[in-house]
């Protein structure tokens, strides 16, 4: 698939819309609208090993469907149709979820958006690799960064204004709508080309060894991000109970939720406009130890945080560092694929580096639910213990790679 159209910034915002829906759409499902269903369909000492056993057992999809569906768009030749009828099923599941009022049905709507929105990412992932050039993927990646900003913006604004599990579904689904149209729009149906060669079996590329540290150090990354951001309303609720801010005075832990991640995402919206354009000439590598580093100790000083106001601050410092990781994480992703001729199944098995730590999600969460129990808000500590050792192991590993790309060459 290669595009024979320029890629001026417009084409290129337009193709990351879809981004954008699914950053929207995960922003409210994760933090703030699954929590909040938990807490009123489970009681408060089991709260965690339930959201930890939804969020494992949805992780099965994202773990096993986006090779699998990446190898088929590069064996047919073609990924919109793939993107096009994800989004569709994404969408359907979404409206499914924000009427259901079991766990059950909880669930099995979860599993549906998981399936439609790996199907659509899934060969989505594998556009930057194979429309762009090497030295412009990290201008590409500093756009997909900020329509994942973006999304988490309009997230936000979503949780603050919209009122009800329904109605915030509703929000997403049109969201869904709108970003997959824009983004199949700018694809053109043009972006076609002949069926690629049948890929090497999918383990071939952990032979390669920077690509194994990369996959180590993003699931590292991602470990860091999941035990921390499902449990922020419980936090919130639990450990500062008072959610004010001068005159500012919010009534609920998940409206606190979603102001909270609102100001990390404006500090991240800062940081990855600088990190993207520079990621080019810097590398990439520099960039992502300097945020594995910064996005630890920020964790850890959210334990310290007992008022709105300083977890508002925190907030600020951690989206700094997140900021950075996101603006080049697709761009090192694409300089160190091994075989230019297998992008979709490759990039599908680098998105699970990402979300396989969900699978961790159901013993952290019972173990959540044990340190609380044992002492007032130890499982908190123990969580965001675990989500600073996982980012400072990341950045270890990444110091090990010696990437085949000059934009990704290690620093520091």
């Amino acid at each position: 698939m290669r595009s024979t159209a320029p890629w001026s910034p417009a084409r290129t915002a337009a193709l990351s819309a879809l981004w954008s829906a699914s950053s929207l759409q995960w922003f409210v499902l994760l933090p703030v609208l699954l929590p909040q269903r938990i807490s009123q369909l489970v009681p408060p000492d089991a709260r965690g090993g339930a959201l930890g056993l939804l969020l494992s057992l949805s992780a099965l999809i994202p773990l096993l469907l986006p090779p699998l569906v990446g190898y088929g768009s590069d064996r047919w030749g073609m990924r919109w149709p793939l993107i096009a009828a994800g989004s569709a099923l994404d969408l359907a599941g979404v409206l499914w979820l924000g009427h259901a009022h079991s766990f059950m049905a909880l669930l099995l709507s979860l599993l549906v958006v998981q399936l439609g929105s790996n199907l659509a990412i899934s060969p989505y992932s594998a556009l930057i690799p194979q429309l762009f050039p090497a030295d412009r993927r990290g201008s590409a990646s500093g756009a997909l960064a900020a329509a994942q900003l973006l999304g988490d913006l309009l997230g936000g604004a979503v949780v603050l204004a919209v009122h009800g599990t329904a109605a915030r579904c509703s929000v997403i689904a049109l969201g869904l709508a709108l970003g997959s149209a824009l983004s199949l729009a700018a694809l053109g149906g043009r972006a076609e080309g002949r069926p690629l060669l049948p890929p090497r079996p999918a383990l071939w590329l952990f032979s390669d060894r920077a690509f194994l540290l990369l996959f180590l150090s993003r699931f590292l990354f991602g470990l860091g991000e999941y035990s921390v951001q499902p449990y922020l309303q419980f936090y919130l609720a639990q450990v500062v109970g008072r959610f004010q801010l001068g005159p500012l005075l919010l009534r609920s832990p998940a409206a606190a939720t979603g102001l909270l991640l609102v100001v990390l995402t404006l500090a991240a919206t800062f940081s990855s406009l600088w990190a993207g354009r520079r990621s080019d000439r810097w590398g990439r590598i520099p960039l992502l130890r300097w945020a594995g580093w910064w996005m630890a100790a920020t964790a850890l000083l959210l334990l310290l945080a007992r008022s709105f106001g300083a977890v508002l601050a925190v907030a600020v410092l951690f989206g700094v560092g997140y900021g950075a990781f996101a603006s080049v994480d697709w761009a090192l992703g694409s300089d160190l694929l091994p075989d230019r001729t297998r992008l979709g199944r490759d990039m599908g098995l680098w998105h699970i580096s990402l979300v396989a730590p969900q699978l961790l999600e159901a013993p952290e969460g019972r173990l959540f639910d044990l340190g609380n129990r044992l002492a007032p808000n130890l499982g908190f500590a123990w969580l965001f213990g675990i989500a600073a050792l996982s980012l400072w192991l990341a950045v270890f590993l990444l110091g090990r790679i010696a990437p085949r790309s000059p934009a990704a060459r290690p620093g520091w």
